[in-house]
């Protein structure tokens, strides 16, 4: 016997609400450097859509390795795979190669 819709629903808020908290911490500690819309809005480090996030970082090393370093902990933790085929990575178009 599965989980029904409404099971489902909580588990995936769980899910989502750990990997939020996650990702404000390690912003918090300075880790990763979220975005900003504006110069005075606040810095941004993900969003969570149904079945879906996005998480934003700087365009180096340490951030990459930042955010790998969480999805594993979030497989880890949760149980849950990150689907790498469906992962994407974009930069900003002023990111130079050496980054």
């Amino acid at each position: 016997m599965g989980l029904d819709y409404n099971e489902m629903c909580h588990v995936y808020f769980l899910f989502s609400y750990r990997l939020s908290t996650l990702m404000r911490l390690i912003v918090r500690e300075g880790l990763i450097i979220g975005v900003k819309a504006s110069l005075s809005g606040p810095q941004i480090s993900h969003l969570l859509f149904a079945y879906d996030c996005i998480l934003f970082g700087e365009a180096n090393v340490n951030g990459a390795e930042t955010l790998r370093m969480i999805l594993k902990e979030y497989e880890n933790c949760f149980g849950q795979c990150v689907k790498y085929d469906k992962f994407i990575v974009f930069y900003s178009s002023d990111t130079s190669k050496r980054d």
